[in-house]
């Protein structure tokens, strides 16, 4: 009886050294995993929802023995925590990637602690803060269409990405413009726990005039119904802009002649330039002082010779230049006719 007394006592003892030996492991290698971190704690702030921001907490091993991430938890949904790197080596880095992920949890403002636990070289613990507002809202990528300069007929397709969050009945209920010459495509692309996307595709018409075109496309937004029955609706702008320029290259861009005498012939040389080959139809000026030579063959460049001939009347004359172009392949090319101004210039002087 007196030896199984012994023996529980002798047992209880050994149990109570061992736990406080494995405790006072724990408590004394808390400060050697805080100083591998340099912060601790991140805000995302307002975040759409449907959005997943990451944020990367670095981490480097400042000891000689490598280190072993055994574990890393959360304590919301909100956030996803993983290890870019589950074993460190002497003075290697890594990071712990936290991801925002707003569609789980929907709106609010969330926070989660993550819980990273080291087996080696020592057991220890350490615990990142994050958190953020995620917010319901309208966002449009990219906030406003910028064609850049494009080619007469050779006009490419600009497409906008509309998320809204937050609203499982929105949608777009229209879209206009007072611009006749931009043509538009809605394309719905996803609807799902509250997020609706939408592609927008905006293509500028053949008819759109060379030179530098801007304008708005309005957006007719559906979020739902009224009170009342009636659809409750909103209309956002959406800016567009755009550079046309002339499929017909022409150099010089005014062609200056003189000064001539009176009956006097100047002739000039003009360059006609495009991507794709091409015929010179036809060369008009309401001015019959001027004559052109151009061959008809279809290639990328030509060298016209334009000749002026100065009548009787002295001064200074103006006249425009229209040449009319055509491309033969223009059924495959997407190129049709095309036409160009030049502006001439021309001073006839006194004998």
């Amino acid at each position: 009886m007196q030896a199984t007394s012994l023996y529980r006592i002798l047992a209880s003892t050994f149990l109570s050294l061992v736990f406080f030996a494995i405790g006072s492991g724990e408590s004394t290698a808390q400060p050697w995993v805080g100083k591998m971190f340099k912060e601790t704690q991140h805000d995302f702030g307002n975040v759409q929802l449907g959005e997943t921001p990451v944020y990367r907490f670095p981490i480097e091993n400042i000891y000689r023995e490598p280190i072993h991430i055994r574990s890393i938890q959360s304590s919301c949904g909100c956030t996803i925590a993983s290890a870019s790197k589950n074993t460190l080596k002497t003075w290697e880095k890594g990071e712990i990637v936290c991801k925002f992920n707003t569609p789980a949890v929907g709106v609010g403002v969330k926070k989660a602690t993550i819980s990273i636990t080291f087996d080696k070289p020592y057991f220890g613990e350490m615990q990142l803060t994050v958190k953020g507002n995620i917010v319901t809202g309208l966002s449009l990528e990219p906030k406003q269409i910028d064609f850049g300069q494009v080619v007469e007929n050779n006009l490419p397709v600009a497409k906008v990405q509309l998320k809204s969050s937050g609203n499982p009945n929105f949608r777009i209920q229209d879209i206009k413009s007072v611009f006749k010459h931009i043509k538009v495509e809605v394309r719905e692309t996803a609807r799902q726990g509250g997020i609706v996307s939408y592609d927008i595709m905006a293509q500028l018409r053949d008819t759109v005039p060379k030179g530098f075109n801007q304008d708005q496309l309005y957006l007719v937004l559906n979020e739902g119904i009224n009170p009342d029955g009636t659809p409750r609706l909103r209309q956002i702008p959406l800016r567009f802009n755009a550079k046309v320029v002339s499929a017909l290259q022409l150099s010089p861009e005014i062609l200056s002649i003189g000064p001539l005498k009176k009956g006097e012939t100047a002739k000039k040389k003009v360059f006609l330039k495009s991507d794709k080959p091409f015929r010179i139809r036809d060369v008009r000026c309401h001015s019959d002082a001027f004559s052109v030579k151009a061959d008809s063959k279809s290639k990328k460049m030509h060298i016209v010779e334009v000749s002026y001939t100065a009548d009787d009347e002295t001064g200074r004359h103006e006249c425009d230049l229209s040449f009319f172009v055509d491309y033969p392949d223009s059924a495959s090319t997407g190129q049709a006719d095309s036409s160009s101004k030049m502006k001439a210039i021309v001073e006839v002087v006194d004998l």
